[in-house]
């Protein structure tokens, strides 16, 4: 008997199945239609928590989602991310980019930006903005007592939830 409808868990655990028989993902590939990529990217679905799995199994996470959070290695931000995704509504794009941020333990660096202003105040504000905020910011121009703070969102859900972090306390 065979399914059509596999959802892409179920299809992991398939080719699991496989290449413990013995396959190589190339074969199982050929065997099924897929590239070895499309193989090897099913078989990384199953390095994720049970939960986890769960979400891409039932539809709350697509496989775009769940192959930005294999980025991160710690499961707490895993999860924190994964909740944020589904909340947020965050497209695959966004969440590739939010993983990026905690895989490398902050928000990229831009030459535009450097990563500690020359004010240890202004940077003190800069790292708390980023921690409250848990998205990109920037400070330009401070150095002549001017400028201004960018804040970086990924999307209308995210520009809202920026947004009433930042309303709440007025």
């Amino acid at each position: 008997m065979q399914r059509h409808d596999l959802n892409p868990i179920e299809l992991a655990l398939a080719f699991r199945a496989l290449a413990e028989g013995g396959a190589t993902q190339e074969e199982i590939g050929t065997r099924v239609a897929l590239d070895r990529s499309t193989v090897a990217n099913h078989l990384r679905l199953l390095e994720l928590g049970r939960d986890l799995q769960a979400d891409v199994e039932h539809g709350r996470l697509s496989v775009g989602h769940a192959k930005a959070l294999l980025q991160i290695q710690n499961p707490e931000q895993r999860r924190q991310l994964r909740d944020r995704i589904v909340a947020q509504e965050l497209s695959v794009r966004a969440a590739e980019e939010a993983a990026r941020s905690l895989a490398s333990g902050g928000p990229r660096k831009t030459r535009a930006a450097p990563s500690s202003p020359s004010d240890p105040n202004l940077g003190r504000l800069v790292d708390a903005l980023r921690e409250r905020l848990k998205t990109r910011v920037r400070v330009a121009g401070a150095a002549s007592g001017r400028g201004q703070i960018e804040i970086e969102f990924y999307g209308s859900g995210e520009l809202d939830r920026i947004s009433r972090i930042i309303l709440e306390g007025m």
